[in-house]
């Protein structure tokens, strides 16, 4: 079985939306309360592997995440992210050339606001130039602050597809289904992503007020779903399935916990009609 797989995402369902271009502010979410922060994470898949390392900053009396480095599997760094106001930085090299993507949303992300879009610079040193407002995003919640729409669009971009995104939870706060529809790309259906079921554990990101826009390790686009779930969620995913007969993807999550009930160890394991590959994904944690 190949390690690796495009995943087309889907459409969704119509849901109750407060869309952030309308007259209406969106709502004010909840901020869980933190027992315990990430400090370093590990990612196994086979062709992708890597690690990250979390640093925090003191803010409001709280402790709230500034930067992230992404490791190479010696440990090196091959970039970072930088996170403060209202800037997601992503910087790295690309041979001698120095990198650079700067997501800007609409608020603050580490005061808990809920931000109603985001344009992406890109500083593409390799060619010498800056790219502003290559792509724009816009979101909609529900009234409990659930991020349940997104909107990616072209800004200076040329190529590449545009998606509608719909979101659907369950009464914990948990995914239960994400569906892609092309705004502009082939007009075929994407096969709707729906999520086996939930641990009753708090996700390794939880404590990390923001998290769910971040875009480390996912996309708003297609591919592996899996951290994209887990990013929307309060509670870690036991698997989701996507596609039907000869395209069936399905994907089984196993948890080990520590004794603060965090994930120490995720054990993730991907069917589809070739056979079956698993990966692992580690968590380290600093508690109260």
């Amino acid at each position: 079985m190949k390690n690796h797989f495009k995943i087309f995402l889907p459409s969704l369902f119509v849901t109750c939306i407060l869309w952030c271009c309308g007259k209406d502010s969106p709502p004010t979410p909840i901020i869980p309360e933190i027992r315990c922060l990430i400090q370093s994470e590990t990612y196994g898949l086979s062709g992708n592997e890597k690690g990250f390392a979390y640093e925090y900053t003191l803010q409001n009396d709280k402790e709230t995440l500034n930067k992230v480095n992404v490791l190479r599997p010696n440990g090196s760094i091959s970039g970072s992210y930088s996170v403060g106001g209202p800037f997601v930085i992503y910087d790295y090299t690309y041979g001698s050339y120095n990198m650079r993507t700067q997501w800007e949303y609409s608020s603050p992300l580490t005061e808990g606001l809920l931000p109603t879009n985001a344009t992406l610079l890109i500083d593409d040193g390799s060619a010498g130039k800056v790219l502003v407002d290559y792509d724009i995003v816009h979101f909609g919640y529900d009234t409990k602050g659930h991020l349940t729409e997104v909107k990616t669009r072209r800004g200076t971009r040329t190529g590449g597809f545009e998606y509608d995104i719909t979101i659907h939870y369950n009464d914990q706060g948990n995914v239960t289904g994400i569906k892609y529809v092309y705004f502009t790309g082939p007009n075929v259906a994407i096969p709707i992503i729906t999520v086996s079921g939930y641990d009753d554990k708090p996700n390794p990101h939880s404590g990390i007020v923001g998290w769910r826009f971040f875009l480390i390790n996912y996309s708003w686009e297609y591919g592996d779903p899996g951290n994209l779930i887990a990013a929307l969620s309060q509670n870690n995913p036991l698997g989701f399935t996507m596609g039907s007969g000869e395209t069936l993807f399905e994907r089984k999550i196993d948890y080990e916990y520590t004794t603060d009930g965090y994930p120490a160890i995720q054990k993730n394991t991907n069917k589809n009609a070739s056979g079956e590959y698993s990966f692992i994904q580690t968590y380290t944690y600093v508690c109260k």
